[in-house]
């Protein structure tokens, strides 16, 4: 298998690449900060998930 380079906008084209971010946006509080501190370092990518049904209460009352 032969792969391809991405190449990003703003993003260095030395690999690997590093996307990081919290596993669930709990809220913009969190993700801000968060955001904030990875740019500090450096980091151009970021990523957080925003809804973990396995954590939701609400979500997880529901029967299929």
């Amino acid at each position: 298998m032969e792969l391809e380079s991405i190449l990003l906008p703003g993003v260095e084209a030395k690999r690997p690449i590093v996307i990081a971010g919290p596993c669930s946006a709990e809220t913009e509080e969190q993700v801000m900060d968060t955001a904030k501190q990875l740019a500090a370092k450096g980091q151009k990518i970021y990523r957080a998930g925003i809804w973990k049904p396995r954590t939701n209460r609400e979500v997880s009352k529901v029967s299929v």
